[in-house]
């Protein structure tokens, strides 16, 4: 299996993972991450970069990113995403499978 490796993204022949260092700020939890509720309020990690992202069309501040990816998935008939992070919070992962691997 031959693995692709563009830091933090891993390409893989039946899946997609995303790393990110640090891991999601005090307050998010993997139950807000299924998608079926909304995101709690959270302060901006960087708030100038948020704010670019966001002019850029490339975000929104509105917390419902995460329940449209699933739902995107869900209506491509892929599995969900799956999320991860330690109890440090050090990481945070999101991993994205190929749709019928």
């Amino acid at each position: 299996m031959t693995t692709v490796h563009c830091d933090p993204v891993y390409l893989r022949p039946d899946r997609v993972d995303v790393i990110s260092y640090p891991g999601p700020v005090p307050g998010l939890e993997l139950r807000h991450l299924c998608g079926d509720q909304p995101l709690p309020p959270v302060p901006a990690r960087n708030r100038r970069i948020s704010e670019v992202l966001k002019e850029l069309r490339l975000a929104e501040g509105r917390g419902t990113g995460v329940a449209k990816i699933q739902r995107v998935l869900r209506d491509n008939g892929s599995p969900p995403a799956e999320f991860r992070f330690d109890e440090g919070r050090t990481f945070f992962r999101v991993g994205l499978r190929v749709r019928g691997v």
